[in-house]
């Protein structure tokens, strides 16, 4: 395979314009304007053609045509039949008055470009179409959750672990007091606690901890005939439902459903799947290479998911091997489901 260069360039122009349109101030700061730009139409059908970008501030109007290629004398002449065809437009009162600014945004060009361009009374700029497409994921990663989501380390290693302390909340609702009536250290209880906040099975209020709607039900959940070790067919069910109908509610969740697709996705290399190979996968999919860095913790960390995994009957374990269980198919295509409406509902695509 031909070894690529650092300046080639492989993206859709549409798609570099669906950044600008989306973010118009990325296309401001492109183009080192101090002020916003309102886009006024996206393709505009004209005589000539379709115009790219058409946008508007301080009483003038931007004709924006972009490029992800080296600059062409065709380009040129391009935008100077839409830059006719918007005057004519003004002319007819078709479109708002205003003085017209042509602008071509190219990765390249040459000196011999820009003047050529500069003689027509044409804006040539250089633009990166990787930093256009770096500050879009920095600023979506700002308001869509599912980007950035990390799972956390608490100190769990099983799920049931919790059970003692949610069985008593109704009595004792403060650490202290939980305390006192188990005899657990407090640090314990509060890791015990925070990781019942991220499966949503707890709230806190100032230093009081409540159980939620679905930890009333799933302490109501309980078999009496099991200990505390273990988690009823009803608890599992509860959370499996509740974790692929908002598989980015919290890190935890989130490290839980992903540990799963996880062994879903290794299976096709080959199956079952052995703890070793999900270790590396795992820390890669859910963003900890940083965190994670040692062998030692990569490892704790797939440990612990693959526990919560397996004790909510997502996964088997058999040794060091890995499988799906019936209810995991299940899980993972309900998931799908779920995963696709979140992230369309955060990223507002229609």
């Amino acid at each position: 395979m031909k070894k690529r260069k650092k300046t080639d360039v492989a993206v859709r122009e549409s798609e570099i314009e669906d950044v600008f349109a989306t973010y118009p101030q990325i296309l401001s700061q492109v183009l080192d304007f101090d002020f916003d730009l309102n886009l006024i139409a996206r393709q505009m059908e004209l005589p000539s053609g379709r115009l790219d970008l058409l946008t508007t501030a301080k009483n003038k109007l931007y004709l924006i045509e972009l490029k992800v290629e080296s600059f062409k004398n065709e380009f040129l002449n391009q935008v100077l039949s839409y830059r006719v065809d918007l005057e004519k437009l003004q002319e007819e009162e078709k479109l708002v008055a205003g003085e017209i600014t042509t602008i071509i945004l190219v990765p390249s060009f040459r000196h011999r470009d820009s003047q050529l361009c500069e003689d027509s009374q044409v804006v040539l700029k250089q633009y990166s179409p990787d930093n256009v497409l770096i500050e879009f994921y920095r600023r979506m990663s700002g308001i869509s959750n599912f980007l950035t989501i990390k799972p956390v380390d608490l100190g769990v290693w099983n799920i049931h672990l919790i059970n003692r302390v949610l069985y008593n909340l109704a009595e004792e609702n403060t650490i202290e007091g939980l305390r006192s009536k188990l005899g657990i250290a407090k640090g314990t209880i509060r890791n015990h606690l925070l990781f019942a906040e991220k499966i949503l099975l707890v709230r806190k209020e100032k230093h009081k901890y409540y159980l939620t709607d679905l930890g009333v039900e799933y302490v109501e959940g309980r078999d009496p005939k099991l200990s505390d070790s273990y988690l009823s067919e009803r608890q599992t069910h509860l959370l499996q439902n509740r974790i692929a109908r908002d598989p980015f509610a919290s890190e935890t969740i989130f490290g839980i459903y992903t540990v799963v697709e996880s062994i879903f996705t290794l299976a096709r290399n080959a199956y079952p799947v052995h703890f070793e190979q999900l270790v590396d996968y795992f820390r890669e999919t859910v963003g900890k290479r940083t965190e994670w860095n040692s062998k030692r913790s990569a490892f704790l960390g797939a440990g612990a998911y693959s526990n919560f995994a397996v004790e909510l009957g997502l996964v088997a374990r058999v040794g060091d091997m890995l499988m799906l269980t019936p209810a995991g198919f299940r899980f993972i295509l309900m998931l799908q489901l779920h995963k696709g409406i979140k992230i369309v509902d955060a990223m507002g695509f229609e």
